[in-house]
């Protein structure tokens, strides 16, 4: 099947636009149940219970680990054979989605319990927040930090503080605390005291989509008008109600592009 975006059609693309943006919601109904189940959550969160390791893997192994775990693996399978592999993933998500109001039970694999479904939940969750903030996944800045990059490490520290246990984190505080570096120390206590500056806000699932397009090797054979046209009025992402919204998109996606090499 010939699609105009790759592996999307645009009405493909607004319902994952419109899934990014009930992430905010969703997550917060999960937690919501959670606190109402205390007795079932402490349970399942017996230690030891940390999920950082998880960002070393790519966002597509992090998908793959957390459909493993939550026993959708052949169900994965089975949608390659489907017509449309993608609109029948996107299908089962809605449905997932709009049944989801108790705390859900999964056949887990062998070998493996609650805590490490709910560990690869959240992780996959702040990996989008991640590109929603930053245009990338958080296994891209803890590749920049295993190559020194302290500003990478603030940034990955704003979205998961828990992250510090990651190895290539953990072993950079390591490194401060043998050499007493005071100014390391400062910069982390700062990004320990939460979210980053630039807020998530309505790009968070412009963003993403431009990641994914970008992946399928689209958004460069977009021209101005074409994106605006998709952007603007077919998803909804970017506003339209500039002296010249076509320009201006076209320079926020010039503008994350370059934030993606650096």
């Amino acid at each position: 099947m010939v699609k105009k975006y790759g592996k999307y059609t645009a009405d493909q693309l607004l319902q994952l636009s419109k899934y990014l943006r009930s992430l905010p919601e969703l997550q917060t109904k999960w937690q919501a149940l959670a606190l109402d189940n205390p007795t079932d959550l402490q349970e399942a969160l017996k230690p030891p219970f940390f999920w950082s390791a998880i960002y070393e893997l790519s966002f597509l192994h992090q998908s793959m680990f957390l459909t493993f775990l939550s026993g959708m693996a052949e169900v994965a399978i089975d949608t390659q054979d489907e017509p449309d592999p993608q609109q029948h993933l996107l299908d089962i998500i809605r449905r997932d989605l709009d049944s989801l109001d108790d705390m859900p039970d999964f056949d887990l694999p062998e070998d493996f319990e609650e805590r490490h479904l709910i560990g690869a939940w959240y992780a996959q969750i702040k990996t989008i927040e991640c590109i929603w903030y930053y245009g990338v996944p958080l296994n891209d800045l803890v590749a920049n930090i295993k190559d020194g990059d302290d500003t990478a490490l603030i940034k990955a520290v704003k979205i998961d503080r828990s992250i510090v246990s990651c190895p290539p984190i953990a072993d950079r505080i390591a490194r401060a605390e043998m050499v007493s570096d005071e100014k390391f120390f400062k910069m982390l206590q700062n990004a320990l005291k939460g979210k980053p500056k630039k807020p998530t806000d309505r790009y968070g699932p412009l963003r993403y989509i431009l990641m994914a397009l970008d992946q399928e090797e689209v958004l460069d054979q977009l021209s101005i008008n074409e994106r605006y046209i998709l952007f603007c009025e077919e998803l909804g992402l970017y506003p339209h109600n500039t002296a010249d919204p076509a320009r201006s998109l076209h320079q926020f996606i010039q503008r994350w592009k370059s934030e993606q090499s650096t």
